[in-house]
């Protein structure tokens, strides 16, 4: 702190934003636990003070119900503001860092005690009365409406703060079951075979896609088990097309980026489409980027196609993952919807 050379102040910034850091988990921590006390108790003293040694803790009264929801949701706004994103986000590092409290798990937590806050535990003072003192384990009267939105609101926080990326990907999966049990009321052969990349997809989407990056070559072999349960399904009814170019081994990339583009594809283009449906994708790893090329025909009816949440999410994680690392665009030219997306390798 005393040195003013710029190399020491570097440092001493450096350790003063970490212990600043530090602070902010910590102040998590104590709204976390706190949580983990009202849940079993109800309301409990709240001490944000250091006590002194020789203090009377006998005089130390419980706070209500509804002042320790209130203080829980207070730290964890606190921590959210100051702590980074996720634990890829700097300063950061995904290798030392995994398991560290980050803005999203503030966000998470204070998504939890909310709802718990709307729920009927915390809402129903008829079987709280006969207790001494029921603000200790009922919130006062109020609008419940108010308190569901309140918990409605925290969990989209959430979901919005990271875009969640199995969200729209377990749309898909369920696609895909509602396609599956199609052929398996017509006794089809291909059952079997789309059993199996199903479960497949399953697997990766469950157990593996949780990651902040995956290897390249499994997040594209679980893109082509979808393509192919959709080329089953499309039988001769489509022409579909998927290709790579390059090497996929020893590269990794945030999982499920692809899929939303190719079920978009399927659900606005070759579902939609009355003759000539088409869906062509290609891939491209080089040394600098990945790039990957998409075109569908569309209905004769439609002019434009709107994505949705689907594709708003999509921008929501390449502005969190790739800033200023990656390119999207689509376009409709003569009733051909084209995408593009180029990543630049960090």
């Amino acid at each position: 702190k005393l040195d003013p050379s710029a190399s020491a102040q570097s440092v001493y910034q450096t350790n003063l934003a970490t212990v600043t850091r530090w602070t902010y988990e910590a102040r998590f921590l104590r709204a976390y636990f706190y949580f983990e006390l009202v849940k079993r108790h109800g309301g409990v003293p709240i001490l944000n003070e250091a006590l002194a040694l020789d203090a009377d803790f006998s005089q130390i009264k419980r706070n209500s119900l509804n002042d320790c929801i209130q203080f829980i949701v207070s730290e964890c706004d606190s921590a959210a503001a100051q702590l980074p994103l996720t634990t890829a986000t700097l300063p950061y590092v995904v290798a030392n860092d995994l398991g560290r409290v980050t803005k999203v798990t503030a966000l998470a937590l204070k998504s939890r005690v909310l709802l718990y806050a709307a729920s009927d535990l915390f809402n129903t003072p008829s079987w709280a009365a006969g207790y001494g003192q029921p603000e200790l384990i009922s919130l006062p009267a109020g609008d419940r409406a108010a308190r569901w939105k309140a918990a409605s609101d925290a969990a989209k926080a959430v979901i919005d703060a990271v875009a969640v990326p199995t969200l729209g990907a377990y749309k898909g999966l369920f696609n895909t079951f509602n396609n599956l049990y199609s052929l398996a009321l017509d006794k089809s052969e291909k059952t079997p075979e789309i059993i199996l990349k199903l479960s497949d997809m399953m697997d990766y989407m469950l157990y593996e896609s949780d990651e902040t990056e995956v290897p390249l070559e499994k997040d594209i072999e679980n893109l082509q088990n979808y393509i192919e349960i959709e080329r089953i399904r499309q039988g001769n009814n489509a022409k579909i097309s998927f290709y790579t170019e390059g090497v996929l081994l020893g590269r990794k990339i945030a999982p499920l980026l692809f899929l939303p583009l190719v079920e978009n594809a399927f659900k606005h283009g070759v579902n939609s489409a009355i003759e000539n449906a088409f869906m062509e994708a290609h891939l491209t790893v080089n040394k600098t980027s990945i790039d990957f090329n998409l075109q569908n025909n569309v209905s004769p009816t439609n002019d434009t196609i709107n994505h949705g949440i689907g594709l708003e999410n999509l921008k929501k994680r390449l502005e969190l993952t790739y800033p200023n690392h990656y390119f999207l665009e689509t376009k409709v030219v003569e009733k051909v919807f084209y995408t593009t997306l180029k990543i630049n390798w960090a």
